[in-house]
């Protein structure tokens, strides 16, 4: 009896102990799975940062060429109703872009240094274009023209124009970001794949936990009948014992 008890208990107590470990197991794996699920997240919110940038850069490099065409016909026209406010518009809007650059690097320093200086080359090439679009609005003829050709000469062999750095710089920025764009494309995909095959993990730990509470129910109720076939047992025993007391004493008081 003493050995069925041992084996009894030691048999319920690696049961509980499995089960507790397993539910461990699975605590364990929920943090994970919200761990990779927050990296997912976090790789796809950069992606999708890389992909405003780049757009914002297009968007003045774009405004930048339009407001030189412009103001390369408003020199030769000098209609400010027409080519005039085309060049100041999208001069303009050049600049509120670079300003939208300057929010969106925030917090990334070789950015940041990347865009101060297009900021700085912007306002010099703006600078330079001012001077023929203030010759043209004044109606000066060629001044404009000279102006303006100016603004965009390139002797051989020396430093580019004011006009080609400032497209240069924007263009680092784009390939910069599409630099890190890849690696958060990379990022973003591994996350979501070490996300998927915790779920799975997770799926199947689950049933395990599952299996393993049912295998622990089957264990408390072979306990239960265990308990109570020893208790009618003990009770057997008892009665008979004291049958057998009684028959013993009746026995005895006969031989006196």
């Amino acid at each position: 009896m003493m050995g069925e008890d041992v084996r009894f208990d030691w048999r319920r107590g690696g049961a509980a102990a499995a089960g507790l470990v397993a539910a461990l197991v699975l605590v364990a794996m929920v943090f994970l799975v919200k761990f990779a699920n927050d990296a997912r997240e976090k790789a796809l919110a950069d992606e999708r940062h890389a992909y405003e940038v780049a757009l914002v850069v297009r968007n003045a490099n774009a405004n930048v060429a339009r407001a030189e065409a412009a103001l390369a016909r408003f020199v030769l026209d000098e209609n400010k109703r027409k080519s005039g406010n085309v060049y100041a518009n999208a001069w303009r809007d050049a600049g509120h872009q670079i300003k939208q650059l300057e929010a969106l690097q925030r917090g990334n320093p070789q950015q940041q240094r990347r865009v101060a200086k297009a900021k700085q080359l912007y306002v010099k090439h703006g600078e330079e274009l001012a001077l023929a679009a203030r010759a043209a609005l004044a109606s000066q003829g060629d001044a404009g023209i000279s102006y303006f050709y100016a603004a965009f000469k390139e002797e051989e062999n020396g430093p580019k124009s004011i006009g080609r750095q400032l497209d240069d710089e924007l263009n680092g920025i784009i390939v910069s970001e599409r630099a890190a764009l890849r690696g958060r494309i990379e990022q973003s995909q591994l996350f979501a794949a070490q996300a998927d095959r915790l779920t799975d993990y997770l799926s199947w730990l689950g049933i395990v936990v599952g299996l393993g509470a049912i295998f622990l129910g089957v264990v408390a109720v072979q306990a239960l009948r265990q308990n109570a076939q020893a208790r009618r047992h003990a009770e057997s025993e008892a009665e008979r014992a004291a049958a057998l007391e009684d028959a013993v004493r009746d026995r005895t008081q006969e031989l006196w």
